[in-house]
């Protein structure tokens, strides 16, 4: 069959688009966290001792939820790309023979055919599919930004974990400290006993206190252990947790500029400038409008375009003549107008624009919320260290001096002792509330906060 020079050329156009198409379905660059055999990069171990810094980069590399994250970005990328795809033309052939008393005589008929599937008049005058693109595209604006949302709210959950890691060791470092403390004490009232400075009563409860204090320990330890393994699994450990330290700078790290006193209402402006989980939410109220306007838009029928040529015989002496014809299809809306897609459309737009209010009043109430726990855990630090934690433990110290030269008491130098005790723990949470309640106000308002 010869084809119509028109319809040659049709089908290169086609066949180039096909290509170009084929070609750029490949072009997607997935993150290397996700693209080996098994679905996840193996990874090399952590480092014997991470700060802080440390572990944030290795965290948006390696941690699962980010991965996630990543995947559903690719998704709705993948979703815009679906959304922008011309519909391919589609293409017939045919081929008939008679049969009958004067069938050796007839030749064969032949016939081909070319469609548009409707895209042409889409493209240049309906508009569906600029209207669909604008819908993806709106949806993909807010993954990127739920993308940066999930790393909002996924890093100032680490850096509480690293908190809490870096409470654990302190905690154990200083129930470390008492047990030593303890055991000397014991050491020195077993001497006194032996010299008969002491009672057997004060040999006993000393031993109870050192063994308290040896309890305390391990205590810590199993919370400084359990800390880290959350952390580990956060930075994408794959089996057993690796030893590795901490930095336990952190706690001796100035507090953020940005917190000064009376920073409450700027921070509440910038948190509704900041955050990315708004931004996300406007991005999806531009999708559900775009989503409104394609419904309604779809009430427009789709008119496909069609060329076809046929011919039976030779064209000199043809029973059927060579043909050209073209052809015009349409849907008629007579029965149904779209109403129940207008309908969801117009609803779904209205509950994203509420969304949108309800989380930018959220906002405003994370804000407040951090910074009222911000604001009491750093004033009960503040009292700690403005005397009461340096006389508690004077008071320890000179209870015991008082007590080695017989003018305290055992008891005496043990409730001192608890005391000190009670307010070095006391200091240490209160410290693991400042900085937990600063990674909650970074996560309430969107931003870094830099010391």
């Amino acid at each position: 069959m010869r084809l119509h020079p028109t319809a040659r050329v049709g089908s290169l156009v086609v066949a180039a688009l096909a290509l170009a198409h084929a070609a750029r379905a490949d072009d997607l660059q997935l993150p290397a966290a996700i693209s080996s055999a098994d679905g996840l990069a193996e990874y090399p171990p952590l480092p014997a001792r991470l700060t802080l810094p440390e572990a944030l980069e290795i965290y948006r590399q390696r941690g699962y939820d980010l991965l996630l994250a990543d995947a559903a970005m690719l998704n709705a990328d993948g979703n815009l790309r679906s959304a922008a795809q011309v519909a391919n033309p589609t293409a017939g052939f045919t081929y008939g023979r008679s049969f009958g008393p004067i069938a050796a005589s007839a030749p064969d008929a032949f016939a081909g055919s070319l469609g548009d599937s409707a895209a042409i008049l889409d493209a240049l005058v309906i508009g569906k599919r600029r209207l669909r693109i604008e819908v993806a595209q709106a949806a993909l604006d807010a993954q990127k930004m739920s993308r940066a949302d999930a790393e909002r709210t996924l890093v100032s959950a680490f850096k509480q974990q690293w908190v809490a890691c870096v409470a654990a060791q302190r905690q154990l470092d200083e129930n470390e400290k008492i047990l030593r403390s303890q055991q000397e004490t014991l050491a020195l009232i077993e001497t006194r006993y032996r010299a008969g400075a002491a009672s057997e009563v004060d040999t006993s409860s000393q031993a109870t206190a050192t063994y308290e204090a040896a309890q305390q320990v391990e205590i810590a330890r199993q919370a400084s252990e359990q800390a880290k393994a959350g952390l580990a699994f956060l930075l994408g450990v794959r089996g057993a947790t690796p030893t590795f330290e901490v930095g336990l700078d952190l706690f001796s790290a100035p507090l953020p500029e940005q917190l000064h006193d009376g920073a409450e209402t700027s921070l509440r402006g910038l948190a509704a400038s900041q955050r990315p989980d708004v931004a996300s939410q406007r991005h999806q109220v531009a999708s559900a409008d775009a989503s409104l306007r394609l419904a309604r838009r779809q009430r427009m029928p789709d008119v496909a375009l069609g060329v076809g040529y046929a011919q039976q015989g030779p064209a000199n002496s043809a029973l059927s003549p060579p043909t050209v014809s073209i052809d015009l299809s349409v849907t008629l809306p007579l029965f149904y107008q779209q109403q129940g897609e207008v309908t969801m459309a117009v609803a779904n737009l209205r509950t994203q624009q509420i969304t949108l209010a309800k989380l930018e009043a959220q906002v405003l109430s994370d804000v407040d919320t951090a910074w009222s726990a911000f604001s009491a855990a750093r004033k009960r630090r503040e009292r700690l260290e403005g005397g009461y934690l340096a006389q508690s433990k004077l008071a320890a110290d000179l209870t015991r001096i008082q007590y080695e030269k017989g003018a305290a008491s055992l008891v005496d130098y043990l409730v001192a002792e608890r005391g000190y005790i009670a307010t070095v723990q006391e200091y240490v949470q209160s410290m693991n509330d400042v900085w937990t309640a600063v990674f909650q106000l970074e996560a309430a308002i969107g931003k870094e906060l830099k010391s």
